[in-house]
């Protein structure tokens, strides 16, 4: 994990756990606000913000496929793309699929990062299934009729809102769990 994030141009410490977790706080309050203005206003192009937030989010968490993992974390899949990359290095898909795997140290995941990545995602994934069960809940007791919306939020904005809320979770929550878990850190100078 990197002591350092670069946002916006600015290279903030993120060695101590109580920054990272303001990181990740600061970040789930702002999809939940973008969310709740979107279920008050349904609005296409506040989906398409979320999604390309989601994205840029990702990225700076780090932990997913980049042609230049500059994030906090190292790609979750380092190990196996490096595998992929050994076998074909000069493939057309490797090139277009595997980020330039120039620096080994920057992508290689050693055993305790295994581990780690292994109980983020399994913590992440028990939450998002009962967001899943939550959203599911909620469409079927408004089709059958056992239970009703409150006037003026329409069942599509709803599975709308929860489709997005179950997006930005599975592209974060893995990233977020391990940020928030891991104790502080020392910084290299």
């Amino acid at each position: 994990m990197k002591t350092e994030i670069n946002l916006f141009g600015m290279h903030i410490g993120m060695a101590t756990q109580v920054r990272r977790r303001a990181l990740v706080s600061t970040i789930y309050v702002g999809f939940a606000v973008t969310l709740a203005f979107y279920l008050a206003h349904d609005r296409a192009f506040i989906r398409f913000w979320v999604l390309l937030l989601t994205f840029y989010v990702a990225r700076l968490l780090g932990g997913v496929r980049s042609t230049e993992p500059d994030g906090l974390l190292k790609p979750f899949d380092g190990n196996e793309d490096l595998e992929k990359f050994a076998e074909e290095p000069s493939s057309l898909w490797t090139k277009l699929t595997l980020p330039r795997m120039t620096d080994r140290q920057r992508f290689h995941n050693d055993e305790r990062e295994l581990r780690q990545r292994d109980r983020a995602h399994y913590a992440a994934y028990k939450i998002l299934t009962g967001a899943i069960a939550i959203g599911v809940f909620a469409a079927y007791s408004q089709v059958c009729g056992s239970w009703h919306l409150p006037k003026g939020l329409p069942l599509e904005r709803i599975l709308w809102g929860s489709l997005l809320a179950v997006f930005v979770a599975s592209m974060t929550l893995p990233q977020a769990v391990l940020l928030w878990t891991e104790p502080d850190m020392e910084e290299k100078s």
